[in-house]
């Protein structure tokens, strides 16, 4: 599987510049024979939440550019449903069909007076690649990936807004989530720019060793080429999966 990264900076609240921004990012690398192009967290209208009351409706938007240009789009937006607000993650298919959606369960900041905090936690099948997703600070919580590794995710797509001067504890986590589940890890983080993000998107194989990278603060692409077999041989080379015992967990503990 073929998975392009656009670490891309956004405006905030500039929502007209952010849409052309991507539609060109798009067209830059569709020639590229991708199976999934992928966006950070909150793309379009930023943390200007004064503009996500305005309820725009991003969804629509992404739905027309993976059918204006043929390819699957997995990407940030803000959400409304039944009165309330949502950070999500989205995913397109080439006719712009929305086929997954996952809201961000833990919250950050000032994220938490505004937004809902999503509930599920479950995975889709693309061109035989079983795929998860987290959104930001999402990834510093290995309960979240766990229950995706169980349920069989072999590749976890990370979007975020992952503040600057935390690149190193971005990797680590990534890192952490990849060796420990057995699967790729792949963050998809915003450029620095209108805000000090910290760029620093990467690849983690199911070993935890990062094999793609952007080592910049700035806007950059990559692209990760995913050997779905070495899921699996790590998973039988050290069977952290089958050795759990979720009857243990289950058991009241003071914490």
């Amino acid at each position: 599987m073929k998975i392009g990264v656009c670490q891309i900076k956004v405006i905030e609240g500039q929502i007209e510049k952010n849409i052309l921004h991507i539609e060109n990012t798009i067209k830059l690398h569709v020639d590229k024979n991708l199976d999934l192009i992928c966006f950070p967290e909150l793309c379009i209208s930023g943390y200007s939440l004064n503009v996500v009351k305005e309820k725009y409706d991003e969804k629509s938007l992404f739905a027309m550019l993976a059918n204006k240009y043929n390819i699957k789009i997995l990407a940030g937006v803000s959400s409304f449903e039944n009165d309330k607000f949502y950070d999500d993650v989205c995913i397109w298919d080439k006719k712009g069909n929305l086929i997954f959606e996952y809201r961000k369960i833990h919250l950050w900041g000032e994220e938490r007076t505004f937004f809902e905090s999503g509930e599920d936690i479950n995975i889709i099948d693309i061109n035989g690649f079983k795929i998860g997703v987290l959104i930001c600070a999402d990834l510093g919580f290995s309960e979240v990936a766990k229950i995706m590794a169980v349920k069989g995710c072999e590749i976890a797509i990370v979007p975020s807004a992952w503040h600057s001067p935390y690149e190193d504890l971005f990797k680590l986590m990534a890192r952490a989530r990849a060796a420990e589940n057995q699967m790729y890890v792949i963050t998809v983080n915003r450029a620095s720019g209108d805000m000090d993000f910290c760029g620093n998107s990467c690849c983690c194989d199911p070993s935890g060793d990062i094999i793609e990278e952007s080592d910049v603060v700035s806007e950059d692409f990559f692209e990760v080429r995913v050997d779905i077999s070495k899921v699996s041989e790590k998973r039988n080379e050290i069977p952290w999966l089958k050795m759990r015992l979720p009857d243990i967990y289950k058991k009241k503990h003071i914490i």
